[in-house]
């Protein structure tokens, strides 16, 4: 398709050898009127340069050979023409015109093609929906939430109160693995029990558990702190409560008196004086008031436990080892001891948690979960 430009305001232009208004002569075609080069914008030399003029549009009418096209509108003084393509337009003569907006040669039959739009308040075009596509996307949502699920559950997912992070001890004399690679983890608010038949193995897991030993390799963790971290008056004093068979009162003293001497040895300021203190926590435990003032060696057996465990949660301690709590009691002393343990762990106002290392069967039915090494 070729074009052709014809100008339609020939008279408007000015004749190049004419001469101006004022009898000089016209610039030179290369020149604008500022003097400086039209190429190159640049003004003579000894002048300063001006800002550029913008030179006014010439009007003018684009032709088309094809007859077949919509003819644009015309430019006009700058601006173009406000009617609209396909709307009518007048010919030179002034009578309205209406151009073509679709092929002429167009039959009837080649217009019943065309697809109509359907009307979707018309019964009669209106169509179904498609039920396979919203099966597809309520597969999609189950996947996704699902997806939402696991993830929340891995955010909300928190770091375990008392945890043995693949810890290896081995004997000092023959070498031997006690503890290989061995990971457990406790939660506060759970009674559990931590269950070998290995007599060595059950000495090396309390040693470990009750920060009496580090291990060789691996760590203890007590929440995000390492207890190697540790001085041993933080880690005995007021972070973990151990319960061992053997040592757990002085038996020189009686029960309150064991309990401030515990309170003195962990190094903390208490808000109230600590035989009020050691009061409630015999209370707590379910230790006789008429036994108050008896040395520890003359109580017997369940009140020396009850009052191990005391002297073990005096300082408000978050993991509390206990090892055999029913070995030596009768049934019903057993019993006593295992809902003390329970009610201890369950305890909502103090978050800790018991860990109990035993083979007993009725210390492992009691526990709210078990670990066997």
């Amino acid at each position: 398709m070729s074009d052709t430009l014809h100008n339609t305001s020939d008279h408007n232009m000015p004749d190049e050898d004419a001469p101006d208004n004022d009898g000089t002569s016209t610039l030179d075609e290369h020149t604008d009127a500022t003097g400086a080069d039209a190429d190159t914008g640049n003004a003579p030399s000894g002048q300063a340069p001006s800002p550029t003029t913008i030179p006014t549009a010439i009007p003018f009418d684009i032709v088309y050979d094809d007859e077949d096209a919509i003819t644009p509108a015309a430019v006009a003084d700058g601006k173009p023409d406000d009617t609209p393509i396909g709307d009518q337009a007048e010919d030179p003569d002034g009578s309205p015109t209406t151009e073509p907006t679709a092929d002429a040669g167009a039959t009837s039959s080649d217009t019943s093609s065309i697809p109509t739009p359907a009307n979707e308040h018309d019964p009669r075009t209106a169509s179904e929906p498609d039920a396979t596509p919203a099966a597809d996307n309520t597969e999609e949502d189950d996947h996704l939430a699902v997806t939402d699920e696991v993830a929340d559950e891995i955010l909300l997912k928190s770091y375990p109160t008392f945890a043995l992070n693949h810890a290896t001890l081995h004997d000092r004399k023959s070498g031997r693995a006690l503890l290989d690679d061995v990971q457990l983890g406790f939660y506060s608010g759970r009674l559990y029990a931590v269950t070998t038949h290995d007599a060595d193995q059950r000495h090396a897991l309390l040693s470990v558990l009750g920060g009496l030993r580090r291990p060789d390799t691996g760590q203890v963790m007590l929440k995000s702190a390492d207890l190697a971290t540790m001085p041993s008056v933080a880690i005995r004093g007021h972070r973990i409560g151990l319960v061992p068979q053997r040592f757990a009162v002085r038996d020189d003293l009686d029960a309150t008196s064991n309990l401030v001497y515990t309170m003195q040895a962990a190094d903390r300021t208490f808000l109230r004086p600590m035989r009020d203190l050691a009061h409630d926590l015999l209370a707590t435990v379910g230790f006789s008031a008429a036994a108050t003032g008896t040395p520890a060696a003359d109580l017997d057996m369940l009140d020396q436990r009850r009052l191990a465990i005391a002297r073990a949660i005096a300082c408000e301690a978050t993991a509390v080892i206990v090892d055999a709590p029913t070995v030596s009691l009768d049934h019903a002393g057993s019993t006593a001891i295992l809902t003390l343990l329970t009610t201890l762990a369950h305890d909502t106002t103090t978050p800790r948690c018991v860990i109990m290392v035993t083979d007993e069967e009725r210390d492992l039915n009691a526990a709210d979960e078990r670990f066997e090494l």
